[in-house]
C-alpha cells in the first residue's frame, strides 16, 4: 500500500510536469504556415509560376507573367474549424473565375486509421472532379465534414461565392443522432429495471451501431484531444458531441456505466468468453497495467504534442478492420484472451477504463454493500471484471472496489439477501 501511493504520488507530478510543458509549448507554437509553399502550385499549373502577397491575405498567381488565378491558406483568411483530432488547415487553388481547381490539406491530425494520405487525396479530387455530390471518407464523417465546411466558408469569404458541396452522409447523420438516442433511452430504461437480457440487447445493438455503423467508439484520443486543446468543430462533429456529452453525464451519475451498457469492444469480449460463471480475479495485480498504460500515453502525448500516440487500443482495427500488422496481432490476442478470461482487456489493458476509473470514484451513485451482506461470495464469482472481492478486516467482508466496477448490476440481481445496492 506503501508503495501504491508512492508512485500514485509520482505519477501524478510526472503528468503534471508533462501537461505543464505542453501547454507552455503550444502557448509559442505558430499551429499554420504562412509561407506560400510553391510546390504546392507545381501540379496544377505548367509553366513559371510567380505569386504577389495581397492585402487581403491571399496570392495572385501568375504563370509566364500572365494572371493565372488564386490560392490562399484558409488559416490566412480567418476559417479555423477541425475536425476530430484538432485544427485542420487547407490550401485552395482557384483559376481566374474563382472556380476550385486544386485543393490541399496541409496541416491536420486526424487519427491515422480512419484518414489515411491516399482517402484525403481521393477525397479532395472531388472537390474537382465531382463537386455536386462528393462522398465522404469512410469512418472519417467529422474529418469530412470539417473540410466540405472550411472550403464552403473559404469561398464564400474569399469572392462571395455561395457554394453548396452536397455531401452523400445528411441522411446518415440525422439517423444517426435520433437512433443514439433511442438506444441510450433503451439502454437507460434496462440500466433502471436491472435487466440483464435488456443490457445484452444493448450491448448487441452498440456493436453494430456505435462500433461498425457509426466508428465512433470512445477512445483515450479523444481525451488526449481535450487535454491539448484540439476541439472538433460543433458543427462536423455534432453526433460525436452528443454521444461524448452523454458518456460524460452518465460518468458523473454512475461512474463507469459506459464500460458497462455501451461499450462495443466491452460488449464483444463478453459475447466470445466462454467462461461464464467463476469470474475471480485471481491475477489482480495485472489491472495495475491499464493505469500506467494510461499514464505513459499521456507523457508521450504531451511531450511530443501529438494525441494520436495515444491511439493504443484495439478498437479502431476491429472495427475498421484496418491497423498495423501489430494492431492486427494484438487484437486477434485481445480476443482470444477473452474467451477465456472474463473482459480480458478491460480488465488488464484498457487506459481509457482507467481513466474512467479514477473519475467514477467522484460519481454520485455507486454500488455498495450494506449490513444484509451475508459474504457468501455470489457477487465475487459473478463480477465480469473482478471488481468485488473479500477482506479479511475488521473481518471476514466483501469489498467493491469503485475504480474497477462497471455497474453491470450483475452484482444486485444475484444478491438474494439485498446486501448489495445502487446507493449515493
Amino acid at each position: 500500500m506503501r508503495f501504491s501511493k508512492i508512485f500514485t504520488i509520482l505519477g501524478l507530478f510526472t503528468f503534471a510536469i508533462a501537461f505543464g510543458f505542453n501547454f507552455y509549448n503550444r502557448s509559442k507554437k505558430e499551429i499554420y504556415p504562412t509561407v506560400l509553399d510553391i510546390s504546392l502550385l507545381e501540379k496544377y499549373f505548367t509553366g513559371r509560376i510567380v505569386t504577389k502577397w495581397t492585402p487581403e491575405k491571399y496570392f495572385e498567381i501568375y504563370e509566364n507573367g500572365k494572371p493565372a488565378g488564386y490560392c490562399f491558406y484558409t488559416s490566412d483568411i480567418g476559417i479555423k474549424k477541425s475536425g476530430y483530432g484538432g485544427p485542420i488547415n487547407l490550401f485552395i487553388v482557384l483559376d481566374l473565375s474563382s472556380r476550385v481547381i486544386g485543393v490541399e490539406v496541409v496541416n491536420h491530425n486526424e487519427t491515422p486509421p480512419y484518414v489515411t494520405d491516399e482517402k484525403l487525396t481521393e477525397f479532395l479530387k472531388k472537390f474537382v472532379e465531382n463537386p455536386e455530390k462528393i462522398e465522404t471518407i469512410t469512418g472519417a464523417t467529422i474529418t469530412s465534414d470539417a473540410i466540405l465546411s472550411i472550403v464552403e466558408e473559404s469561398l464564400l469569404k474569399f469572392g462571395k461565392i455561395h457554394r453548396h458541396f452536397v455531401s452523400e452522409n445528411d441522411f446518415k447523420k440525422k439517423f444517426s443522432v435520433v437512433f443514439l438516442i433511442c438506444l441510450i433511452g433503451f439502454i437507460l430504461f434496462g440500466f433502471l429495471k436491472k435487466n440483464d437480457f435488456l443490457r445484452f440487447i444493448g450491448l448487441f445493438i452498440s456493436v453494430f451501431f456505435i462500433g461498425f455503423y457509426t466508428k465512433t467508439t470512445f477512445s483515450l484520443v479523444n481525451i488526449a484531444n481535450i487535454f491539448t486543446g484540439r476541439f472538433m468543430s460543433f458543427s462536423s462533429g455534432f453526433f460525436s458531441y452528443i454521444f461524448f456529452g452523454l458518456i460524460l453525464v452518465s460518468l458523473i451519475l454512475f461512474g463507469r456505466f459506459y464500460c458497462g451498457w455501451i461499450c462495443p469492444f466491452g460488449a464483444v469480449e463478453e459475447f466470445v468468453n466462454l467462461k461464464k460463471i467463476d469470474q475471480t480475479d485471481r491475477y489482480h495485480f495485472f489491472r495495475k497495467t491499464k493505469y500506467f498504460i494510461l499514464w505513459f500515453a499521456l507523457i508521450l502525448v504531451f511531450i511530443f504534442d501529438n494525441p494520436n500516440l495515444a491511439n493504443c487500443e484495439p478498437f479502431n482495427t476491429f472495427f475498421t478492420f484496418r491497423g498495423s500488422k501489430f494492431f492486427v496481432f494484438f487484437t486477434i490476442v485481445v480476443i482470444l484472451a477473452s474467451g477465456f478470461f472474463s473482459r480480458f482487456y478491460c480488465r488488464h489493458l484498457c487506459p481509457l477504463g482507467a481513466f474512467f476509473g479514477i473519475l467514477s470514484k467522484l460519481s454520485i451513485w455507486k454500488i455498495r454493500v450494506n449490513k444484509n451482506c451475508n459474504s457468501c461470495g455470489k457477487c465475487v464469482k459473478i463480477c465480469p471484471v473482478g471488481a468485488i472481492e473479500f477482506q479479511n478486516e475488521p473481518e471476514m467482508s466483501v469489498k467493491i472496489l469503485q475504480e474497477e466496477c462497471i455497474q453491470c448490476n450483475k452484482c444486485i440481481i444475484s444478491c438474494s439477501t439485498g446486501g448489495i445496492t445502487r446507493t449515493r
